[in-house]
């Protein structure tokens, strides 16, 4: 589809220009004193969430928005937790130290720049205390050209209860009807009742270079849910996400697809389906170049391909290994790769000590 062979640093290097966007830049920086216009370092709005509502942000004559190490919330503490940040199509870049004049000097796992929902600073483990976090940080609708986000950690959305329309779809990022580029990211300790960290419905996304750690969704998908969407996963990490079904990932109701290679799955655990990954009604998928290890499921251990709502065609899953994936009980189906009501062509890959546990 794209990017398969694409080098990591050939893209984050390169500041690409957005079609039909005008070539101005905003900046944030946390540090800075605030009441600036955003329109230069020295003038840095100090919060994320007034760059985003900047009036030439909103009118499309802005490109690209630098954002300098901190945390950024998408509300005061004690705040709407309504509240969101509105990605516009732009490139939103963090990973900056607060002065450089090229995209390609910052160094996102230096300047460490934090998207959070945590208004408060009152998280505890385990996703305690997180009543009073955001129900989403960021979401990105109906865009006209794909935006771009790079460089940043998104943690600490909330939202595991049915609540305003879709609020517990996609904690960290909700995607509907429009096409991003996630690169660089992470993705750590969301909750949400549908895709964990983010919740991908009628558009395209591609990610790469990102890792989805801790997530929980309280029924699919605790890193990423796609939803009748074009997905795209290229050298991603998903490790120690939780979810009834496909822990990891999932691609659900077709027309969707999903091309993901070099990617790698680890103790990702769900309580019914698909540890790592799932797929399932309608849906197109390459997976190439893969590892899943140690997850763990009751069918499926690593991953699984249901037909059971809708017809899967032209399922490929080439050069990948599936290691120590477990089943949790002893009549699942398939502890590295489980496959229901469907055709799946598996090719040059090593099935090695996956089982069960239940006897």
């Amino acid at each position: 589809m794209f990017l398969s062979r694409l080098s990591a640093i050939a893209l984050t290097s390169i500041l690409i220009a957005i079609p039909g966007i005008a070539s101005e830049r905003r900046y944030v920086d946390k540090s800075a004193p605030g009441g600036g216009d955003g329109t230069s370092w020295a003038q840095a709005y100090s919060e994320l969430r007034d760059a985003l509502v900047d009036p030439a942000v909103l009118q499309g004559d802005v490109s690209s928005i630098w954002v300098a190490a901190g945390t950024y919330t998408p509300a005061p503490p004690n705040g709407d937790i309504a509240a969101r940040f509105v990605l516009p199509d732009v490139q939103l870049f963090g990973g900056f130290a607060g002065h450089e004049t090229e995209a390609h000097q910052r160094n996102w796992t230096q300047n460490v720049t934090i998207l959070s929902g945590d208004l408060n600073g009152d998280d505890a483990p385990g996703f305690v205390n997180r009543s009073d976090n955001s129900l989403r940080i960021m979401y990105h609708l109906h865009g006209s050209h794909e935006a771009w986000l790079d460089g940043f950690v998104f943690e600490s959305g909330y939202s595991p209860i049915l609540g305003p329309p879709n609020d517990d779809l996609g904690a960290a990022l909700y995607v509907q009807g429009s096409h991003l580029l996630v690169s660089n990211c992470i993705f750590r300790d969301n909750h949400a009742r549908y895709g964990g960290a983010i919740h991908a419905l009628n558009g395209s996304l591609r990610l790469l270079n990102c890792s989805f750690l801790g997530n929980y969704a309280e029924s699919a998908g605790a890193g990423v849910r796609a939803y009748k969407n074009q997905l795209s996963v290229w050298n991603c990490h998903f490790e120690g996400n939780v979810s009834q079904r496909a822990a990891g990932l999932e691609l659900t109701e077709g027309p969707s697809s999903l091309e993901m290679t070099d990617t790698v799955f680890i103790d990702n655990h769900a309580t019914l389906y698909g540890g790592a990954a799932a797929a399932a009604s309608g849906a197109e998928v390459l997976v190439e170049g893969c590892t899943f290890e140690n997850n763990r499921s009751r069918d499926g251990g690593a991953a699984g391909f249901s037909g059971n709502f809708g017809v899967i065609s032209d399922i490929r899953i080439l050069n990948c290994t599936f290691v120590d994936n477990r089943m949790d009980v002893g009549n699942g189906n398939g502890a590295g790769l489980g496959v229901s009501g469907n055709q799946v062509l598996v090719s040059d890959c090593r099935f090695e000590n996956n089982g069960s546990d239940g006897g």
